[in-house]
């Protein structure tokens, strides 16, 4: 059986703002994310690209999906924990 983890897409990263008004250079807009709701409890089966926990990236809504079909084995951050892009949310177990 096979762990495979649900993370916050590497597209979440910050941007950087070539026009910002700061002498030192660039600013980078940091992406306040959180983990809003987890749709789906530990144990229970996903299937894969079903959304299992939504989150607020930017303040708006989005839906982090299962990588993979299996069980939600574990669950790494709970409602309202902040993180940020590449953070793992969660494990899917393939097989189980």
């Amino acid at each position: 059986m096979t762990k495979t983890p649900i993370t916050v897409p590497v597209s979440m990263r910050p941007v950087k703002n070539e026009d910002s008004p700061c002498k030192n250079g660039p600013v980078y807009f940091q992406y306040k994310t959180a983990v809003l709701l987890w749709l789906k409890s530990e144990g229970e089966a996903v299937v894969q690209d079903e959304p299992v926990c939504q989150g607020e990236v930017d303040k708006k809504i989005v839906e982090f999906c299962a990588p993979v079909s299996g069980i939600l084995s574990e669950i790494c951050l709970a409602d309202g924990e902040e993180c940020k892009a590449g953070d793992i949310l969660g494990y899917v177990t393939a097989g189980a």
